[in-house]
């Protein structure tokens, strides 16, 4: 299973659009899930992820669509996501998201607000966060436009499921660099 993330869009206050160059590659990823943290900032901006395959995404702190702030989401039978933008627990607060994840018994916890992309696994939460894919600026400086790809495999036991997380990024030049960040195996949910 594939799944992009992305989030922290602020379009069309911060930036017009996706840069051309992301757009075709998740395009030609042809993700099966397609993740949003939030900062949407417009409707017709939730609505045109759309075009990259389905969609959960969930509010950010900068808008009020009438989506969810926080979402449970369930892969591949036993894997739960959970998805939330990540203001709730203070900027930069991934230890408090993998908290909140391991309570409801999620394996895996995207969030965004940071505009700084991340991966890394705490306390057996494989936490997320995809960056700006549009680098839109945050905490007054400009950003670089990211996207997280999570490749899960069911590992070969059945009992645990291989991950791999990579990072997708325009460079200065505005060149697609993919690199992986993280990867190892989760923990199938009860």
């Amino acid at each position: 299973m594939i799944i992009v993330c992305l989030g922290d869009l602020h379009i069309p206050e911060r930036k017009q659009a996706i840069s051309s160059v992301l757009s075709k590659k998740i395009l030609r990823i042809s993700p099966d899930l397609v993740l949003s943290t939030g900062d949407h900032t417009e409707y017709f901006v939730l609505k045109s992820l759309e075009k990259f395959g389905h969609v959960e995404a969930v509010n950010g702190n900068m808008e009020n669509l009438g989506i969810e702030r926080v979402k449970v989401i369930k892969v591949l039978e036993s894997i739960k996501i959970l998805l939330l933008h990540g203001d709730q627990f203070g900027r930069g607060n991934i230890e408090a998201v993998a908290e909140h994840a391991k309570k409801l018994n999620c394996s895996i916890a995207v969030s965004g607000h940071t505009h700084t992309f991340e991966a890394k696994e705490i306390n057996g939460v494989v936490c997320v966060n995809p960056g700006t894919v549009t680098g839109a600026w945050g905490s007054a400086k400009l950003e670089e436009e990211s996207v997280a790809v999570i490749e899960l495999k069911q590992a070969e036991t059945k009992s645990s499921v291989e991950i791999k997380v990579k990072k997708l990024f325009l460079d200065e030049r505005k060149n697609l660099v993919e690199s992986v960040a993280y990867s190892g195996k989760i923990r199938q949910a009860p």
